[in-house]
């Protein structure tokens, strides 16, 4: 993979590693680039300071051997497994089992703890990092459970509450529409005018059942 400065484009070569030319991208391209601003905080500097102490670089342009060790340090930090963030937490485990075989191989390229350190924070918010150093997991971003989750969430009493409610109201409105013969039972309409006392009764009465069963048993 080549970063065309000029361009703002990156071409990806026939037998590229993708994985290892993305790190060498976000180390040498985007780590070096923002500790270049005069405004870059002082953590962008020390880190880009650490990468040039790892590679000798400091004062000179980063060379084909400079990448070369950057993209086998960041082959070494994937096959590691230890994801810097709870999200990034599955992708890691998947590219780490995708590189089981060679793992030992990998991990011999393994930079030292500073650099990967470095690595972290180009991939996780410093939130994220003091979270993971914890032992506190980061919270998914939340999502609208569904009807279903929704109802096994709540106890066997409520939920068999809700279950008989949802029944109970066609059941009404069955009654309340007109005469039946259903598996040669009638059914007689029930009054119209009663239709939302009609309604309501099975569920008052059963919460009402069930407070005063609690009232009694507590």
């Amino acid at each position: 993979m080549t970063f065309h400065r000029a361009t703002n484009t990156i071409t990806v070569g026939p037998g590229s590693d993708f994985t290892a030319d993305s790190g060498v991208f976000f180390v040498t391209v985007v780590l070096r680039d923002l500790a270049s601003k005069s405004d870059a905080p002082l953590q962008i500097q020390n880190d880009w300071g650490v990468i040039e102490h790892w590679l000798g670089a400091k004062g000179r342009a980063i060379t084909k051997d400079d990448e070369a060790k950057v993209a086998k340090a960041w082959r070494a930090y994937i096959a590691l497994g230890v994801a810097p963030s709870e999200t990034l937490r599955p992708v890691f485990q998947s590219l780490a089992h995708d590189k089981q075989q060679d793992r030992a191989r990998y991990l011999a390229d393994t930079p030292p703890g500073e650099v990967l350190e470095v690595f972290e924070r180009l991939l996780a918010t410093d939130k994220e990092l003091n979270q993971k150093k914890t032992g506190r997991r980061v919270d998914p971003p939340t999502r609208d459970r569904s009807f279903k989750e929704t109802i096994l969430q709540l106890s066997r009493p409520k939920r068999a509450f809700v279950v008989g409610t949802v029944v109970w109201c066609p059941w009404v409105i069955f009654r309340t529409s007109g005469h039946y013969q259903l598996l040669g039972i009638d059914f007689d309409y029930w009054d119209e005018h009663m239709f939302l006392v009609n309604l309501l009764a099975l569920p008052v009465l059963a919460a009402g059942a069930f407070a005063a069963y609690k009232w009694v048993t507590k």
